[in-house]
């Protein structure tokens, strides 16, 4: 049986046709690094063009920003003048953003908090306001190292029955 084989693979060899004894791995796929252009940095500052939603800005570069920490309420009433204040304090001012553990939701919109640009400058973001106004809920659904303190402006609008926390 041996022998069959290898008059086969001599007769295989001598007709030019190649007849591998085994077959070699494929190299593995490195990618050069150096040849993708480097992920742009996000903006420290920016001009408010929009307001999208409570926790939602648009800036005039482009760059959509979810405001960290916070969710907006489905109360309609509420919603709406937490709109209006939105509108009243970072719609067309410039605004300093700062940035958590993750960078991007999961619809790639910029996860930020918002501070406006004042002088002499503002204490905290927009967030606290929002919070301590009752017009949003904290929220745990990123990374938010500020959590601990956005859930004291929270507790503070609901003992003083603010906002969300009207009638409850």
């Amino acid at each position: 049986m041996n022998k069959k084989l290898i008059i086969l693979f001599l007769v295989l060899n001598v007709t030019g046709i190649n007849f591998p004894i085994y077959a070699e791995p494929a190299p593995p796929k490195f990618y050069d690094v150096a040849s993708r252009p480097p992920k742009p940095l996000p903006p420290e500052t920016g001009k408010v063009k929009d307001i999208l939603a409570t926790n939602l800005i648009k800036l005039e570069s482009g760059h959509v920003i979810r405001l960290l920490g916070v969710e907006p309420t489905r109360k309609i009433e509420v919603r709406r003048r937490a709109v209006e204040f939105m509108m009243s304090q970072v719609n067309g001012k410039t605004v300093k953003l700062s940035y958590d553990k993750k960078l991007n939701d999961e619809l790639g919109r910029l996860l930020a908090y918002v501070t406006l640009e004042t002088n002499p400058p503002q204490t905290g973001p927009i967030q606290e306001d929002l919070l301590y106004r009752g017009y949003a809920y904290t929220s745990k659904k990123y990374p938010c190292k500020e959590y601990a303190r956005f859930r004291r402006y929270e507790k503070v609008a609901k003992r003083e029955k603010r906002g969300i926390w009207e009638g409850i």
